[in-house]
């Protein structure tokens, strides 16, 4: 199969000078009947196997260059996912499929060809009996997929379209698949955005933002309830992506229901950042991160950008001083008394 690919591969070279310039082999399968004849003989012969089933996957790209309507037409065959359910022996379509999933980048054209196959793969995430944390997990790959798909606008412009595109495959990926699923594909959402403040457009942003607040009141209080070191939102608070006026609100749920969230060190670093513009509620998101730090050693790491939010709340109005000063006090019981010095400058001993 890989010399097969590759010679088809040779064959465009030597037609084509630069690919760029073309969307598709001129000809398709038609000008390399043989690749065609080979290709089509490995999907039907009787003694199939996982491996050379795989090479589809690792290749989709070049068949869709090189003959989208033959991949097309084949793609049922190829990516039999449903033979699972009766005989998951030969279940030859998810060594494709998986293999896809780790080769390629998003890609709407991609989608469209295997819609069945992203939403027939979300409806098994339901039911698994293993966690899919790591991003080297197909169905952690899958999520993947879809939140870049979804946060481009590919299935809809207006959030309310893109959410229940497609027999809601969205909402269905972040609220009904394994926990592990639905919150590596979430966090993942504040992965990607990382070091992106001021640069995402609005439109993909407003997606996001509702994308989060139906998880969250659908399921995602609960998961982060679940995981005291929920990441979930901390990366999508501190990629700077999100206005302070949205962002420090949800962070503040985030934090009652998952007292230990991750990156603590981060999520402190941009509150320090935000304190100006609402210091008794960033006062009050430090309280919440000291008190969920039952180890004794999280604290450490963040002291510093704690003190400057402790500190420009003492000197804010309303309720800010008030709530700082119960947060220093916890602090100093907790042995951190350097931060009660923050109170002799308060009262300007």
């Amino acid at each position: 199969m890989h010399t097969v690919l590759a010679y088809a591969d040779w064959i465009a070279d030597h037609e084509i000078t630069d690919r760029s310039e073309h969307r598709a082999f001129p000809g398709g399968f038609d000008a390399m009947p043989e690749v065609r004849t080979l290709l089509e003989s490995q999907l039907t012969r009787p003694d199939r196997h996982f491996t050379e089933t795989a090479v589809f996957g690792w290749r989709f790209g070049l068949l869709y260059w090189l003959d989208a309507d033959w991949l097309r037409a084949h793609t049922e065959r190829i990516f039999e996912l449903r033979t699972v359910e009766s005989t998951p022996s030969s279940a030859f379509g998810w060594a494709a499929w998986n293999t896809f999933l780790f080769s390629h980048r998003p890609h709407v054209e991609f989608y469209r060809i295997l819609r069945e196959q992203f939403s027939y793969a979300v409806d098994h995430a339901v039911g698994l009996s293993e966690p899919q944390e790591s991003r080297e997990q197909p169905f952690a790959r899958l999520g993947e997929h879809l939140i870049v798909i979804y946060g481009r606008g590919d299935l809809g412009a207006a959030p309310e379209e893109a959410w229940v595109a497609d027999d809601r495959i969205i909402q269905r990926l972040v609220t009904t698949t394994h926990a592990s699923v639905r919150t590596h594909a979430v966090e993942f959402v504040g992965q990607s955005l990382q070091g992106s403040e001021g640069e995402i457009p609005e439109p993909v942003l407003g997606r996001f933002r509702f994308l989060w607040e139906r998880y969250w009141d659908a399921v995602g209080e609960a998961d982060a309830a679940a995981d005291p070191d929920s990441r979930v939102f901390g990366y999508w608070f501190s990629s700077g992506a999100f206005d302070a006026e949205w962002s420090l609100p949800q962070m503040e749920a985030f934090v009652n229901a998952a007292p230990k969230a991750d990156p603590d060190h981060m999520i402190l670093e941009r509150l320090a950042a935000l304190a100006q513009f609402d210091p008794a509620r960033c006062a009050r998101i430090v309280g919440a991160l000291v008190d969920g730090d039952d180890e004794g050693w999280r604290i450490s790491s963040w002291e510093n950008d704690a003190r400057t939010v402790l500190s420009i709340a003492l000197q804010a109005s309303g309720d800010a001083p008030t709530i700082a000063r119960g947060v220093i006090d916890r602090l100093g019981r907790r042995g951190f008394l350097n931060f009660g010095k923050l109170l002799s400058h308060e009262s300007g001993t």
